[in-house]
């Protein structure tokens, strides 16, 4: 009798650690490689599509990992992986843009922890990128400018009106 009793509990346990290590799997795809097509464009003449995937989840506010993805037809011309720093979000359309040219394909990726990032992918397979400055972050520094100078002359003229006072 018992025996049989601990030949069960054993059994129970080892299935429940079978089913712990599985979902602690699932969990682990799902959060770290797990590849979902957020977005697709197509070439004007439609002989190329270029795809925004998400691989994973960012976690808290961690970077989202994505890849672009070029082919020809059904045919992966070129993978390429990046980060994405936007304070926690995930790869989504709205951070990407997309101009074809007529021997590759240029790709502005935008996060608010980033500068804007563009990708060139050319279709004999090559790749390439560079931080560009966005015009969100010339936006911000010319309204700081306007708002430095404010400053100075609200300083200089209450210290004048102190002084003639």
């Amino acid at each position: 009798m018992l025996k049989k009793v601990l030949k069960i509990i054993l059994i129970v346990a080892a299935v429940s650690a079978a089913v712990l290590f599985v979902l602690y799997g699932i969990f682990i795809y799902v959060l770290n490689y797990m590849v979902h097509t957020v977005d697709r464009q197509e070439s004007p003449d439609g002989q190329y599509s270029i795809l925004l995937q998400s691989v994973g989840s960012p976690v808290f506010f961690s970077a989202a990992d994505g890849r672009l993805v070029l082919r020809e037809g059904k045919k992966v011309i070129v993978k390429y992986d990046f980060s994405l720093y936007d304070d926690g979000g995930s790869i989504r359309p709205s951070v990407w843009q997309v101009d074809w040219e007529e021997n590759q394909v240029v790709v502005i990726l935008s996060g608010a922890e980033q500068d804007d990032m563009q990708i060139t992918l050319g279709f004999d397979g090559a790749a390439d990128s560079k931080s560009v400055s966005s015009e969100r972050d010339e936006d911000n520094m010319q309204q700081e400018d306007s708002t430095a100078g404010d400053e100075t002359e609200e300083g200089t003229g209450g210290n004048g009106a102190a002084g003639g006072g």
